[in-house]
């Protein structure tokens, strides 16, 4: 089920067998940032989360980051997203870390223009998409 909140996704999941001592129970959407989408940055950005007893993150840091996501852009906006999540321990493991991947990527061409797009693929892949913005038209000081 999805329920979209002030631009926000939040995602409630359904059970999913899958090796892992935490599943997501509450994905929160990410709008690309605009300063990276209107300067061209993509990249993929992996973080580990540390997650508390009663499922809320704790603290999250970032594992690798592609050259091109700049500390404080996407990796920054990846960080301060999976803050928001929320876990359920589905398993009696030991371990409370879960690692997310973040993929960052703008969407060029005919027609790439649009809104950001959010997407969490089980167990742990974030898609995160957005139109190109058109170049602004340089002005001249005679008007032409």
């Amino acid at each position: 089920m999805k329920v979209r909140k002030a631009g926000i996704v939040v995602a409630l999941l359904s059970a999913h067998a899958w090796a892992a001592d935490w599943k997501p129970v509450r994905v929160v959407g990410l709008v690309y940032p605009e300063a990276a989408v209107i300067q061209g940055l993509e990249g993929t950005v992996k973080i580990d989360l540390h997650i508390a007893n009663d499922g809320s993150v704790d603290w999250v840091v970032t594992r690798e980051q592609d050259p091109m996501t700049e500390e404080t852009t996407l990796a920054s906006a990846a960080v301060r997203n999976a803050r928001e999540w929320k876990f359920l321990r589905i398993s009696s493991g030991n371990t409370d870390l879960y690692t997310l991947t973040y993929r960052f990527q703008i969407r060029r061409g005919e027609g790439a223009r649009g809104p950001s797009e959010f997407r969490f693929v089980m167990p742990d892949q974030v898609f995160v998409t957005a139109g190109e913005r058109p170049a602004k038209p340089s002005s001249t000081k005679d008007g032409r």
